[in-house]
């Protein structure tokens, strides 16, 4: 028992260390915090993407195939390898004649922070729907064809996006994504104009492509399913998936072909359309095993602790934690809800611990005898749920914890209620005080030291090439204030800056925490809820073989996921800004050729406009013909001074 007690004080210790904060809030707020469901977080996509391995054929061809083209009047077709100097690229239309790719060619890239991978996209105008051919043919030896297609990775990727209303939509088919676990995608193709399935169409092929985390490639036949989809046989719905063996990033490839009825034409329309995530699979091994005790915290009369009991080992990666808490009316004698408490968990011999405020009692006018709902853990790295209870837990030692006080009753929460105790060390009122500005992922330099007029007091600190998690970027930023000697800080974002900013206010605390009088949280072209093309940049880098290594917290499940993690009052302390380009029509206007591929629009180059909006944050406005990053067609956004001016402004001070 001994040796329990002190193995439990180290762990406590090592969160405390880090300033925890111990999550609560009001039961209006369950819907807000529960375990995302993925079937609310479709993607959608008119594009058809190929990996392509050379292969040593007659004439130096290393690649041919036929494809469709189901949109009228144009279509853009792009293509990424490395390479490109060796390859010439050759293409027939649908009766047999060569369409000049030359004029056609436009040379892109596709940004990964501050690493562009070159790619050259072909906007083929006037085009007829129907069958066309591509040829490559290359310069490069035979032996050198031999080595490149025996290689894990592509030679080269191919994207073709139709101008039409024809779309792919597809789902993770789970948000339990841990080591061990079955994982995979549901899709469906539907036309945008009626919000059906496409009139005749008929799918003649469903694969799923996966890239394991050591390289390995498999393809699996999707089925309709009921028991998987979620929906009636025949009705256009198809999913395929794996079982996770190993932890890591694993890359989903959705490919749907089939013909549809052109009621124009009046004859059947060939198509193809993909879909692709990007997954980091959980090394956790935990499972919550329906047991609750509650316990006390020593020389602490206003909190105690709720021990969830789980299975699975001490051993895991850092946990988050949540839960509903009900309880038993004092009056009334009704099971009413409490509150929803939440935050980063130890484990330690079989309990993953949470934090309850006693006055969250009083506030409900409940004296005990509780009961959890909805309790969920997830994996702090990934963001995805590692195990769910969905029934009824009642909680051990939880008979009769107060005497509801009638003054107390509806009371609004308090700081400690919301996040735990203050650490002694952090004033509120800080007195060394400076204003952060936090660049984004894989950035070879801050933006915004670009102009250090527009800030003042300001620190511009640098992690260069960085790939890191929410979580872990979040503790470089808190290291640093440290290390310069703030008590107190606000913060401006750019990109995954401001995720990092929200993330940092939510369960740590820090000197975001000792400063008012103004934003705490400001970012510009944040994708708060993710961004669609994560997973072509991930498959990207692997045929590239360079950049900072893909983010899964950039895509938009992980987002989501993490989002149900985020206060709502820490969501009220961030004002964002996003930008895009002129919005206008199919190709008449983009920030990034490459990435409009695959992005919804509008967009930034690299963030769309629809998954920066954050629920419960001050939305200050778009911006248009403003870009994610420079080398886009207009300028960068963190290039606005005037806005850099307005944000300095309206930075907390005090």
């Amino acid at each position: 028992m001994k040796l329990f007690s002190l193995f439990l004080l180290l762990v406590a210790s090592s969160l405390a260390a880090l300033n925890v904060k111990h999550l609560s809030g009001a039961p209006e707020e369950f819907g807000l915090h529960s375990l995302p469901d993925p079937r609310d977080s479709v993607t959608s996509e008119k594009s058809y993407t190929e990996n392509v391995w050379f292969t040593a054929g007659a004439d130096d061809v290393v690649y041919e195939r036929d494809f469709p083209v189901d949109g009228p009047k144009d279509f853009v077709f792009t293509l990424a390898t490395p390479h490109a100097d060796s390859l010439e690229l050759q293409m027939l239309d649908p009766s047999g004649h060569p369409i000049d790719l030359k004029s056609a060619a436009l040379q892109t890239y596709w940004p990964l922070g501050d690493v562009k991978l070159p790619m050259t996209a072909y906007v083929i105008q006037n085009s007829v729907p129907g069958i066309y051919k591509l040829t490559m043919k290359s310069t490069l030896s035979k032996d050198e064809i031999t080595t490149l297609s025996a290689s894990v990775n592509p030679n080269a990727a191919l994207t073709l996006l139709n101008n039409d209303d024809v779309e792919i939509r597809s789902h993770l088919s789970s948000y339990i994504i841990k080591v061990g676990a079955p994982i995979g995608v549901v899709s469906t193709i539907v036309d945008v104009q009626s919000g059906a399935l496409p009139v005749g169409i008929k799918i003649s092929s469903a694969v799923l492509d996966i890239v394991t985390p050591n390289g390995v490639e498999i393809e699996i036949p999707m089925s309709d399913n009921e028991d998987f989809i979620g929906a009636p046989p025949q009705t256009g719905v198809y999913g395929a998936q794996i079982d996770a063996n190993v932890p890591g990033d694993y890359v989903f490839l959705s490919k749907l072909q089939g013909t549809f009825q052109d009621a124009t034409l009046e004859k059947d329309i060939a198509f193809e359309r993909t879909s692709q995530y990007l997954v980091k699979v959980s090394p956790a091994t935990v499972e919550l095993d329906g047991t609750a005790r509650l316990r006390k915290i020593p020389a602490d009369a206003k909190r105690v602790n709720i021990d969830l009991g789980v299975k699975g080992g001490d051993n895991q990666p850092q946990l988050r934690g949540y839960t509903e808490v009900w309880g038993v009316h004092a009056q009334t004698k009704e099971l009413v809800p409490v509150c929803w408490v939440g935050g980063l968990v130890p484990v330690v011999n079989g309990y993953a611990t949470l934090v309850l405020d006693l006055n969250w009692l009083h506030r409900a006018g409940v004296s005990g005898l509780l009961t959890l709902k909805n309790a969920y853990l997830a994996d702090i790295d990934t963001n995805f749920g590692v195990s769910r209870f969905e029934s009824n837990i009642a909680v051990d030692g939880s008979d009769f914890l107060v005497t509801p006080r009638a003054e107390l009753l509806n009371m609004v929460a308090t700081e400690e209620m919301s996040f735990g105790k203050r650490p002694a060390e952090l004033t509120v009122n800080a007195t060394a005080i400076g204003l952060l500005l936090i660049h984004g992922y894989c950035a070879g330099t801050n933006p915004w030291a670009t102009n250090p007029g527009d800030f003042t007091n300001a620190y511009y600190p640098l992690w260069s090439l960085a790939n890191d998690s929410h979580d872990q970027y979040s503790k470089r930023v808190m290291q640093y204030a440290q290390d310069k000697g703030l008590t107190g800080f606000s913060l401006i974002g750019h990109s995954q800056g401001g995720t990092v900013g929200a993330h940092l206010r939510n369960f740590y605390w820090s000197g975001l925490d000792s400063v008012s009088g103004g934003h705490l949280i400001q970012s510009v072209g944040t994708p708060y809820r993710g961004c669609t093309g994560a997973g072509s940049a991930a498959n990207l880098i692997k045929i590239f073989g360079v950049g900072c290594g893909a983010n899964s917290d950039l895509t938009v499940d992980a987002s989501v996921s993490w989002l149900a993690g985020i206060a709502s009052l820490v969501r009220k302390d961030i004002a964002y800004y996003t930008s895009t380009y002129q919005q206008g029509n199919f190709f008449g206007d983009y920030c990034n050729m490459a990435v409009n591929m695959v992005l919804e629009w509008p967009n930034d180059g690299v963030t769309e406009e629809s998954y920066a909006k954050l629920v419960g944050g001050t939305y200050m406005g778009n911006t248009q013909k403003q870009c994610h990053t420079t080398d886009m067609a207009y300028p960068a956004q963190y290039n606005d001074r005037s806005r850099n001016q307005e944000m300095n402004r309206n930075a907390a001070r005090a």
